[in-house]
């Protein structure tokens, strides 16, 4: 056992600290996942909520979680339901596959029952933006795998399974929606006017 594992043993046993979202958040950022087993052994469940949007592990830092094939390989693993979402199912773990993950993860995601057809933006994600990606193939890949692999329907509405009344009627947008408007974006920054004219429909 490590000087670490000693610290971490006498506080959770002797002291009976409890494992703080932080604590558990700092070791999932350093693959520490041996610690994050002995704070299971305390008592920390990986599917339990974790904040007051009665989000679990996963789904709390899914971006960082599912940017990591290791982190995402040990947290199913260990039962994490990579279904999850918060209260209001506007935010879930597949959703923000679409836009921090790659192939490999999806496919490591979906082995262990994700089911891609139900998340709220997975395609959308993948369309809009690039933010966890170093090359724009790299999105494209991502979107042509969800179409091809899952059997998602490319007509499936942003938000569309949320239990937000406010969320369904104002993100209503299909992935076609969200592909256009980051062109138009695209087109403004790169100061084409023509370009955003017909996107405008003008």
């Amino acid at each position: 056992m490590s000087l670490q594992d000693t610290h971490l043993r006498y506080l959770l046993e002797e002291r009976r600290w409890p494992v703080s979202r932080v604590a558990m958040w700092r070791a999932m950022a350093t693959h520490a996942f041996a610690v994050l087993e002995l704070f299971q052994e305390f008592g920390w469940i990986i599917n339990e909520p974790v904040d007051h949007e009665r989000k679990c592990t996963i789904a709390n830092g899914s971006r960082k979680v599912v940017s990591s094939e290791k982190r995402v390989r040990w947290c199913l693993t260990d039962g994490a339901d990579p279904n999850s979402h918060n209260v209001g199912k506007n935010i879930d773990v597949l959703s923000h596959v679409g836009e921090y993950a790659v192939i490999p993860v999806l496919e490591l995601l979906a082995a262990h029952g994700g089911e891609f057809r139900c998340s709220n933006a997975a395609l959308h994600c993948a369309a809009h933006g690039s933010v966890g990606y170093s090359t724009e193939e790299e999105p494209i890949k991502i979107l042509a795998w969800l179409l091809l692999k899952t059997g998602i329907n490319m007509n499936q509405r942003k938000h569309e399974f949320s239990g937000m009344e406010s969320w369904r009627r104002e993100m209503m947008k299909t992935a076609l929606h969200c592909t256009v408007g980051a062109v138009r974006d695209l087109a403004v920054e790169k100061g084409s006017d023509e370009a955003v004219k017909i996107l405008d429909g003008h």
